[in-house]
């Protein structure tokens, strides 16, 4: 009898980060202050483009205080910033709202929470300082979760971070700046 829930924290476990060399990646995180239904969306921040632009990848879903998120592949190329760094902001779209997959602006979407101190990272591989900025050096190739190191003499840096740490939270007058 005890087998059965072994067994299933195990098939629990494995579901949540990376997946065998396919591109997928999935985790669960907090979400803090936001009883309602919503979807989650991440929001790539590509800022060595000329202009900077949000890219759309990625779906997730809430239950309760927690938030899942899953990418099926690795990102687009239009989600990776020049230098083979991709960092994803997450963001709570109302009920059940999406974004179809693209370039967007804040500007055409009403959040309702946002991961201000917490994003997705993923490094292509190879993608070393410079271009890539010297805390890049820090992540493993692929995708991994970040947690925003403020006090930057212009920008604010990225440490990596269990996934499980990742906070979604009411919107942000203070979100971190990394390009």
């Amino acid at each position: 009898m005890r087998r059965l829930p072994i067994l299933a924290l195990a098939l629990a476990l494995t579901a949540c980060g990376p997946g065998p060399d396919d591109g997928t990646f999935g985790f669960a995180g907090e979400l803090r202050d936001h009883p309602q239904r919503a979807s989650v969306i991440s929001l790539w921040v590509v800022g060595t483009a000329d202009p900077p632009y949000l890219y759309k990848f990625g779906d997730g879903t809430t239950v309760v205080s927690q938030f899942d998120m899953s990418y099926r592949s690795d990102p687009p190329v239009r989600a990776v910033n020049a230098d083979g760094i991709g960092i994803a902001m997450m963001g709570l779209l109302p009920g059940l709202a999406t974004l179809p997959e693209g370039e967007t602006s804040l500007d055409l979407i009403r959040l309702d929470g946002i991961s201000a101190d917490h994003a997705v990272v993923w490094k292509r591989p190879g993608a070393t300082s410079p271009p890539a900025p010297t805390w890049a050096a820090a992540f493993p190739d692929g995708f991994s979760c970040a947690q925003c190191v403020r006090g930057g003499v212009a920008l604010d840096t990225l440490q990596p971070v269990d996934c499980t740490f990742v906070l979604l939270q009411a919107p942000a007058a203070n979100q971190c700046v990394y390009y």
